[in-house]
This record gives C-alpha cells, sequence and structure tokens, in this order.
C-alpha cells in the first residue's frame, strides 16, 4: 500500500468547515477522523487494512456516527457495510459455538407453565379465568 503525502495527513487533520462538529482529534482513533472529516476514500483504506468499524472513541461514537454528524453519505455507506460483514462473521462465529455446546448436552425437555396472577382476591379469579396462560414443553433431542 503506498504511503501517503504530508499533504494528504495536513488535509485529513485540518478542522472540519462544519465548526460546530470541530474537536480535538487527539482522542480519536484514524477511522473516526477519516468518517468525520468524510473522507470516503481513506475511510476504505482503513478499512481494508483491518480497522474495526465497530471500535468506539471516548465519548462512545462510532465511526458510522461520525460519518452521520458530518453528513457524509459515501463514508456512512462504507461504514455501514463494514458494519453489517462484521456483525455476520461475528454471528457464524457464535452460532458455531452454540451448536457445538448443544450437541454435547445430553438429551432433556423441559415444560415451561405461564399465567398472569393477582394478590387481589377477585382480580385473581378473573385474570385466571380470562387472561391467557399457556405450556409450552421444549425437547432436545440428538
Amino acid at each position: 500500500m503506498p504511503r501517503a503525502s504530508s499533504s494528504a495527513h495536513a488535509r485529513l487533520l485540518t478542522p472540519p468547515c462544519f465548526g460546530s462538529l470541530y474537536r480535538s482529534t487527539a482522542f480519536l482513533q484514524p477511522l473516526h477522523i477519516a468518517a468525520l472529516r468524510g473522507h470516503s476514500e481513506a475511510v476504505a483504506a482503513l478499512l481494508a487494512a483491518g480497522l474495526s468499524p465497530s471500535a468506539r472513541s471516548s465519548r462512545g461514537w462510532t465511526p458510522l456516527d461520525e460519518a452521520c454528524a458530518a453528513r457524509s453519505m459515501d463514508a456512512a455507506r462504507l461504514l455501514q457495510r463494514a458494519l453489517l460483514a462484521e456483525l455476520k462473521a461475528e454471528l457464524k462465529a457464535k452460532r458455531a459455538q452454540l451448536l457445538h455446546t448443544m450437541r454435547s448436552m445430553p438429551d432433556y425437555s423441559l415444560q415451561l407453565k405461564w399465567q398472569l396472577g393477582s394478590s387481589l382476591p377477585g382480580l385473581s379469579m378473573l385474570l385466571r379465568r380470562y387472561a391467557p396462560h399457556d405450556t409450552y414443553t421444549i425437547w432436545k433431542v440428538g
């Protein structure tokens, strides 16, 4: 990957035109700064380099939050796609772990019964008669 010129670094770190959103970038990560400045090319390069789109800044914002605040649609689109890809990979890993755990568990049956009730004498009778109630049975086999 080619090294960025010093003028590119200077442009990335200069205050933006939207004055109310300007704040010190000393505590922000590079992806947050690129998103805040609306540099979609820098966002794409940083994502390709492996930076996490779900990282949070010191005030709890993600790079997607920064891009939306800066009204940078291109950077926001890139970050949203990267977040979705990261979420899918995370869910796939959790699903594999859950399936492994379920396969190692013994077979069982679980019965859940629920109903609405009250400590008031008249209301309790009405709830038992007219309120919904049910019993669920869950089996794990194999």
